[in-house]
């Protein structure tokens, strides 16, 4: 069983990920949806944690966080190659999909996903949009790199990094949504 602390930062996830979600759900509803598995995951992960859980919520926190982030890329990619939201959509369910059927598929369709949300959102709004994008693939590989000697630091910067991510995320997309001077 993981410490109760580990609760704190997905906390703060959950947090970052609600208050992104209601901005963005106004104006730009379908990155809305794509975020809400994210904090969906975290607020799971902070009740399972906080209150010392285990058992089926495990693998139910598991499926949230590796489906939903799949689903999530797939339709912010859709959405930022300018595709309809139904599109966009469909393009997440087929992610998650296919990353829940097939999961060595689903890793490096993360990996696609991330890569290629960052270049088009470097294509739409500049460099540094782009760079905000690839975060999560950061947070991801700082974190694996980090478990072997250093679990508590790993979890806590992993899921520090992924509110990070998900605050530019929204505020992008917010970006994209505003009238053009």
């Amino acid at each position: 069983m993981q410490p109760a602390h580990y609760a704190l930062s997905e906390a703060v996830l959950a947090l970052v990920a609600a208050i992104a979600i209601v901005r963005l759900a106004p104006r730009q509803p379908i990155a809305a949806l794509a975020l809400a598995p994210f904090g969906l995951a975290a607020l799971i992960g902070t009740i399972r944690l906080g209150f010392g859980m285990e058992g089926p919520i495990l693998a139910v926190h598991q499926f949230v966080s590796r489906s939903g982030a799949l689903f999530g890329l797939g339709c912010m990619a859709a959405l930022l190659a300018r595709l309809p939201g139904r599109w966009a959509i469909a393009s997440g369910l087929a992610a998650a999909a296919i990353g829940t059927a097939i999961a060595p598929i689903g890793q490096a369709l993360f990996v696609v996903l991330v890569l290629g949300g960052a270049v088009l959102f470097a294509r739409r709004q500049g460099m540094a949009a782009g760079l905000a994008f690839a975060v999560i693939l950061i947070a991801q590989l700082v974190s694996a790199a980090l478990r072997p000697g250093q679990d508590a630091l790993a979890w806590h910067l992993f899921h520090l990094l992924v509110a990070l991510w998900l605050g530019l995320v929204a505020l992008n997309f917010q970006r994209l949504s505003q009238p053009k001077d």
